[in-house]
């Protein structure tokens, strides 16, 4: 359904957008320095693309009265998600390969990178539900809440409605430490896709309202383990295809690189637009799929790092977190002003956040990490 915002000349204030985007792109862009073949910058950046896409999906389909706005960047929301989730299970999966850790270690590690941010948004939202709209949850809703099991994904009557994503990602990190094997990653990771499988195939009656989203997520953390272990296997090969394409004088000649860039970027644009939303699950998710790793191919292929992108993906989780309430309940910018402006005001908000959340929450962490290093007395 159409969201109640109204937006006047959908299309041009879509293409002030598009124009802006790229402009940023190309100013704020460097060389690519020399690192492993997905490094740290290209998955920053890609965090960058996956909440862009999150962020444009839900204003473009569910905030305002017309389709058009943001029309092609909001046909992406589901491919952001599986760009999270690949890029999660390629993290998690590379820092495991280099140093294993016990489950406990897993848990607590991760237990204060994801819940500390995250509670301190959904506790914000309760507050601020409570104080500005007088509305309230029942007690067995927030205390589920806080512990990331969102069993409904209700735009109406929930929090937050994206927060089905923290009890999809959960599911993962709760089995991963569990199930993984050092010298068998490719096992773990073909663990955790029958896991998935077996879940939405189940379907039981706690989550059967949120299936259907879980359905078409079912490969992408998986596929990022996989990843990461044909990398981290072959990592000397990698280093060396990564080196050879960022050096002075590539292999790849300036047509070859072009065209590669080209090609990737047409199936990204040809698997975004025919992706078999409203179809089947299988279609969707398959299509999914081939626009995240073109995608991942893409920002690998690459030379220059582009700034702007990693600058937003820094602070991607965050915005995730906090973007859907403040959009949807307490809007005042896309009513004040016109869209386009509207919508680089709302980022620029969200990165402030986002800055806050990590300035507030690193000092947590910390002494968190100091409390687990001291000795028992």
């Amino acid at each position: 359904m159409p969201g109640t915002i109204i937006i006047a000349n959908a299309v041009v204030e879509t293409w002030i957008i598009i124009a802006a985007i790229i402009a940023a792109l190309v100013l704020f862009k460097r060389k690519t320095e020399y690192g492993d073949l997905l490094s740290l910058s290209a998955t920053q950046e890609l965090k960058g693309v996956a909440i862009l896409a999150v962020l444009f999906g839900h204003i473009g389909y569910f905030l305002v009265d017309d389709y058009r706005f943001l029309f092609p960047l909001s046909i992406g929301a589901g491919v952001g998600v599986n760009i999270f989730l690949f890029l999660s299970g390629y993290g998690l999966t590379v820092g495991m390969l280099k140093k294993p850790l016990s489950p406990l270690a897993f848990y607590r590690k991760r237990a204060v990178k994801v819940f500390i941010p995250f509670w301190l948004a959904l506790i914000g939202f309760f507050i601020l539900d409570a104080l500005v709209l007088h509305r309230t949850y029942p007690t067995e809703y927030i205390v589920r809440s806080l512990f990331g099991f969102f069993p409904r994904a209700d735009m109406a009557d929930d929090v937050n409605s994206v927060f089905w994503y923290i009890t999809w990602i959960l599911f993962y990190y709760l089995l991963l430490p569990l199930v993984f094997m050092r010298r068998h990653a490719w096992l773990s990771a073909l663990i955790l896709l029958a896991a998935g499988q077996a879940l939405v195939w189940w379907s039981p009656s706690a989550i059967e309202l949120v299936t259907r989203l879980y359905k078409v997520h079912t490969v992408a953390f998986p596929l990022g383990m996989l990843a990461a272990w044909g990398l981290f296997e072959n990592r000397e090969t990698a280093n060396r295809f990564a080196q050879m394409l960022r050096a002075r004088r590539a292999a790849l000649s300036v047509t070859q690189y072009y065209g590669a860039l080209i090609l990737l970027a047409a199936v990204v644009a040809y698997s975004a637009y025919d992706s078999g939303i409203g179809q089947s699950t299988t279609k969707e998710q398959i299509m999914s799929l081939v626009t995240t790793l073109a995608l991942v191919l893409l920002f690998a292929l690459k030379r220059v790092e582009l700034r702007a992108l990693m600058l937003i993906g820094i602070f991607s989780y965050e915005i995730y977190l906090l973007h859907w309430p403040l959009l949807s309940r307490y809007d005042m910018v896309y009513r004040k002003l016109p869209a386009a402006p509207a919508t680089f005001v709302y980022l620029a908000i969200f990165i402030g956040l986002g800055w806050i959340i990590q300035r507030a929450t690193g000092p947590i962490q910390d002494l968190l990490e100091r409390k687990k290093m001291q000795p028992a007395l």
